[in-house]
């Protein structure tokens, strides 16, 4: 069966660019995300976090893999291998097969490493350019498209993110579904977000700040040269919530 791709496969797609291959696959029977697809590893590895995720009895794994090299070069022991099924597409245009995953328990910012073994197993093809994977099935191609938003917020905090010796930090995930609303509007603004640039303000351009900024430390009143008036109703932009206000001072600066 002829697998090929075409531009219709790197539709939507941002380029250039030097993003992963992260997609969503079907573990024992449990969607998990955050899957990184990495034909330059031998290993498949299942991370402990998404193990214990997957409720898979510990008594399962078996014994026998070397240790795993871990990102800051030293070995890490793997808890052990367990071969649970694991599955592409669905209905009648769907594959599963089982993949001998290594468990490993460092932190990482991907549930698993999807290997060279089952990407073999599974004869999956891989576009990187265009951040797609095909496999056959008995009754057609199946076509993965990996998800490049995730790709390129988990590269950032790889790169950005301060971390322990040999510790990659992990993608943070809101678990509380009020909590999500606000990560995926900070989400939204940080793609907007350029940068800042801090230059040298002379002391002669900051003296009324500094007069203000010294009145609020020491919570003495105004000298007589600044005046304000108290706003009780100060407006409020960008704000979808209900939230008491303190009472805001308009202040405007005079000569002395």
């Amino acid at each position: 069966m002829p697998i090929s791709f075409t531009a219709e496969d790197g539709r939507g797609r941002l380029f250039p660019h030097n993003d992963a291959l992260v997609i969503t696959a079907c573990v024992a029977e449990a969607h998990v995300h955050y899957v990184l697809v990495d034909g330059g590893t031998t290993a498949d590895i299942l991370f402990a976090s998404a193990f214990d995720q997957l409720r898979i009895l510990h008594s399962r794994l078996t014994k026998g893999w070397r240790p795993v090299k871990g990102f800051s070069g030293s070995l890490v022991e793997a808890l052990g291998q367990i071969e649970p099924p694991m599955r592409f597409g669905r209905g009648p245009r769907a594959c599963s097969e089982g993949i001998t995953f290594v468990v490993v328990d460092m932190p990482y910012a991907y549930n698993i490493i999807m290997g060279r073994g089952s990407l073999n197993k599974f004869g999956a093809v891989v576009h990187q350019n265009f951040l797609c994977m095909k496999m056959p099935s008995p009754t057609g191609i199946i076509t993965i498209r990996g998800d490049q938003e995730v790709a390129m917020k988990i590269d950032k905090g790889h790169s950005s993110l301060p971390g322990k010796d040999g510790q990659i930090d992990k993608l943070f995930q809101a678990r509380h579904p009020e909590l999500a609303k606000y990560l995926m509007a900070f989400w939204k603004a940080e793609a907007h977000f350029k940068g800042i640039s801090v230059r040298s303000i002379p002391r002669s351009e900051i003296a009324d700040t500094d007069a203000l900024t010294k009145a609020a430390a020491n919570n003495k009143p105004l000298p007589a040269h600044i005046l304000y008036e108290v706003l009780h109703r100060p407006a409020v932009q960008d704000v979808d919530h209900d939230a008491t206000l303190a009472p805001v001072k308009a202040i405007t600066m005079t000569p002395d």
